[in-house]
């Protein structure tokens, strides 16, 4: 939770001076950076850890849309929600994302929430509503 805060307010800082897109590809940039400086140090004594996307084009294409939509969708928007609200509802909003979880669940994989999933999530909700309405 400290880091996410932290990065949310870093994030606000770097958008004072370039625009959320220019923001993502910075963000983007540093992540693939330390992924190539990172990964191999986790996967020591068990493997090559890009060959799974090498051995398997589909897996691969699945694995590039995946990360287009997740680049543009999550960490494009939060940006410009970042740069359009005031910090505490953006990071607020930013927090509803266990509400989508359970919907693409249920959408795309066909797994109903049970009962305490749904009332937590209705309590975030309720939550978010009031967070931000007091900030508007």
């Amino acid at each position: 939770v400290l880091a996410m805060a932290a990065s949310v307010t870093m994030a606000t800082g770097v958008l004072d001076d370039v625009d959320a897109l220019t923001a993502t590809f910075l963000r983007i940039a540093g992540g693939v950076v330390s992924l190539f400086l990172l990964a191999p140090v986790f996967y020591l004594g068990r493997g090559n850890w890009i060959s799974p996307l090498l051995s398997d084009w589909r897996f691969a294409l699945r694995f590039c849309a995946i990360a287009t939509f997740v680049t543009f969708g999550g960490f494009f928007l939060s940006l410009v929600a970042m740069k359009l609200t005031p910090l505490a509802v953006a990071n607020t909003l930013l927090s509803t994302e266990p509400l989508f979880v359970l919907l693409i669940m249920a959408v795309f994989y066909g797994e109903a929430p049970d009962r305490r999933r749904l009332v937590g999530s209705l309590i975030g909700v309720l939550g978010v509503g009031v967070i931000s309405s007091k900030s508007l």
